[in-house]
């Protein structure tokens, strides 16, 4: 199950990963990574990316395999 934000009317594009093989690939790759790491790789700051997981953390049962 894919998380779903609303759409933003205006502002930058989110960089947040959209679909569920992109999310399942975030969480997994946070576990060999640091969140300063994956933020060179998503351009953004780190504590956007331990916010990412940590949402990701909470729906998901369906994000663990």
């Amino acid at each position: 199950m894919a998380i779903t934000m609303e759409s933003k009317k205006g502002g930058r594009p989110s960089r947040r990963p959209k679909t569920e093989s992109e999310q399942r690939e975030l969480v997994e790759l946070y576990q060999t990574h640091t969140a300063t790491e994956l933020a060179e790789r998503y351009d953004v700051k780190p504590a956007t990316i331990r916010a990412w997981v940590s949402d990701l953390r909470k729906v998901g049962a369906s994000l663990n395999g």
